[in-house]
C-alpha cells in the first residue's frame, strides 16, 4: 500500500513537515504492514503531482490558514483518483464541523496511534478511535483516544522520508546570525498556559516533554547524521522545565556537543530568570523568541493571564541582553478592546528596546478557531469564517474598533521592516554550490531573498 501524506505549505521546509515525520516512524515502528510512505513536502499547486504518485490512500494536514486551499486540492484529488482521502492536523481536530465530502474521515488530536490502527485496519476508519467522519450529513466521532505516554515512545521523525537533504541550507531561518545547515525538531508538546490568542493547549490537551536523554540523543543524530550546526528548536514553550533544560545542558557538555551548535527557541517572558538564560547560552542557543505580545498591561493580562506585565517582558529583555542573548520579540495589534493609547503603549515599549531586540514580529489579532478571541468575536455579533483566515487575503480587521488601525498597523511593519536579521555570510565551497544551484534554477528569486537578508 502506497501512503501520500501532503503538508499544507506554501513554502518547501522541514518544520511543518514534523508531524508527518512523526506519523511515518511511528507506523514503521509498531507496524507489521509494509507499506510505502511519501512525504509531500510542499503543497501542490494541482491534484496531477499526487497523482502521478498512484496512491493507495492520500492524507492532508492543514492549518486554520490553510483549510480553504487543502480543500480545494483534495476536490481536485477526489475527481482524479478514486482513492480514500483523510485529513489531519490542528484545524480539523479543533473545528470538526468543517469537515466536507471532499475527505472521507479525519484523524482528530495526537494522530500517531490512530494512523498506526488505522494501516494495521486497512483504513477501517468507522471502526478506528480518534475519527470524524459523516454519515448522511451527520458528523460522527468514533471516541476519544488516549495520548501517548511517556512521550518518548514516539520515534524521532522520519527526516529520510521527508526528504530532509532538500532543505537543510537555509537563509538564517532558525533565528541565528550565520548561514549554515539549519532543521528543525521538537521536544515537548502543547503548553502549560492558556492564551488568548491560542489553541495550543485545546489540540493537545495537556503539556508533555520529551527526556532530556531523548531530545539529546536527536540532537546528536542530527548534528552526526545530516551534518547541522543550526537548530529552530519548534516548542511553543522550550523553557518550561527548567530541571530538563539544566539536564539537557549537562548531557550536551557530557557529550562534547556544547558549542557545536547554534539554537534558536521560544520562551515565556513572565518565567524567565537569569539562571535559565544562562542555561541557554551555555548549551549554544543564540535567540530566544518572546511573545511579549503588548507593551499595555491591561492587554497583556487579557491575553496571557494575570501573571503577565510589562515590567515583567522588560526584565526578560534585560537578562537576555545581560547574557548575551539575542531577543526575537513578537507583539499583537488589533486586540479586542484595545485602544490608541494602548498601541502607543506597545510602539513605545518596542522603541525603547529597539537596540536590544534583534528582530520584531507584529501579528495582526486574528480570530482562530476555539480560542477566547473566536469566542470574543462571536459574543460581538462579527461574522468570521474559516474563509477569513485564508493566507491569501489579508486578515480582516474585526476584533479591534480603531478607526485608524491602518496607520498604527503600517507604524508597527516599519519597526519590523527595520530590524531584519542580518547574517555573517560564510564563504565556503558548500554553500557556495548551493547558491549556484538556487540560482541556475530561480535566479530572480534567489536575488531578492538575498536582498531582504543582508539589505
Amino acid at each position: 500500500m502506497k501512503i501520500v501524506l501532503v503538508s499544507d505549505q506554501e513554502e518547501a521546509t522541514n518544520i511543518q513537515s514534523l508531524g508527518l515525520g512523526y506519523l511515518v516512524s511511528y507506523a514503521k515502528k509498531y507496524s507489521d504492514d509494509d507499506s510505502q510512505f511519501i512525504i509531500i513536502n510542499k503543497r501542490p499547486e494541482s491534484s496531477r503531482e499526487i497523482a502521478k504518485l498512484k496512491p493507495d490512500i492520500v492524507g492532508f494536514t492543514s492549518m486554520s490558514l490553510y483549510y480553504t486551499e487543502i480543500e480545494r486540492l483534495a476536490q481536485e484529488v477526489k475527481r482524479e483518483l478514486d482513492v480514500p482521502i483523510f485529513i489531519g492536523g490542528h484545524h480539523i481536530s479543533i473545528m470538526p464541523e468543517s469537515l466536507t465530502e471532499n475527505f472521507d474521515f479525519a484523524i482528530a488530536g495526537e494522530g500517531e496511534d490512530t494512523f498506526l490502527q488505522l494501516i494495521d485496519n486497512q483504513f477501517d476508519y468507522k471502526n478506528t478511535d480518534g475519527i470524524y467522519y459523516k454519515d448522511d450529513h451527520k458528523l460522527i466521532y468514533t471516541g476519544e483516544r488516549e495520548l501517548i505516554t511517556p512521550l518518548d515512545k514516539i520515534p524521532f521523525p522520519d527526516r529520510d522520508a521527508m526528504d530532509i537533504r532538500k532543505y537543510l541550507h537555509n537563509f538564517n531561518w532558525v533565528g541565528t546570525k550565520k548561514l549554515g545547515r539549519g532543521t528543525s525538531m521538537i521536544t515537548s508538546r502543547g503548553c502549560p498556559h492558556k492564551c488568548a490568542f491560542c489553541s495550543a493547549s485545546i489540540f493537545w490537551k495537556k503539556y508533555r516533554e520529551h527526556s532530556a536523554e531523548y531530545v539529546v540523543n536527536e540532537i546528536e543524530i542530527l548534528h552526526e547524521k545530516y551534518r547541522c550546526n543550526n537548530l529552530l528548536i519548534y516548542d511553543d514553550y522550550f523553557t518550561a522545565n527548567k530541571k530538563r533544560l539544566l539536564k539537557i545542558k549537562e548531557m550536551l557538555a557530557e557529550r562534547g556537543l556544547s558549542g557545536k551548535i547554534r539554537y534558536a527557541c521560544l520562551a515565556r517572558a513572565d518565567r524567565f530568570d537569569s539562571e535559565t538564560a544562562k542555561a541557554l547560552k551555555e548549551i549554544g542557543v543564540e535567540t530566544v523568541n518572546f511573545g511579549f505580545e503588548s507593551g499595555s498591561d491591561k492587554i497583556l493580562k487579557y491575553l496571557k493571564g494575570p501573571r503577565s506585565s510589562v515590567e515583567l517582558n522588560q526584565q526578560a529583555i534585560d537578562i537576555s541582553y545581560e547574557n548575551g542573548l539575542f531577543v526575537g520579540a513578537n507583539i499583537i495589534i488589533g486586540n479586542p478592546n484595545e485602544t490608541p493609547k494602548d498601541l502607543e503603549d506597545s510602539y513605545n515599549f518596542l522603541i525603547n528596546n529597539i537596540k536590544n531586540l534583534d528582530t520584531i514580529l507584529v501579528h495582526q489579532a486574528t480570530a482562530y478557531p476555539r480560542t477566547a478571541f473566536w469566542d470574543y468575536a462571536k459574543e460581538m455579533g462579527i461574522e468570521y469564517s474559516i474563509k477569513d483566515l485564508d493566507y491569501r487575503i489579508k486578515h480582516k480587521q474585526v476584533l479591534s474598533n480603531i478607526k485608524d488601525f491602518d496607520k498604527w498597523y503600517n507604524k508597527f511593519i516599519e519597526l519590523q521592516g527595520i530590524k531584519q536579521t542580518k547574517i555573517d555570510i560564510p564563504y565556503n565551497l558548500e554553500f557556495f554550490l548551493f547558491l549556484l544551484n538556487r540560482m541556475i534554477k530561480n535566479p530572480r528569486d534567489t536575488i531578492r531573498k538575498i536582498k531582504d537578508k543582508i539589505s
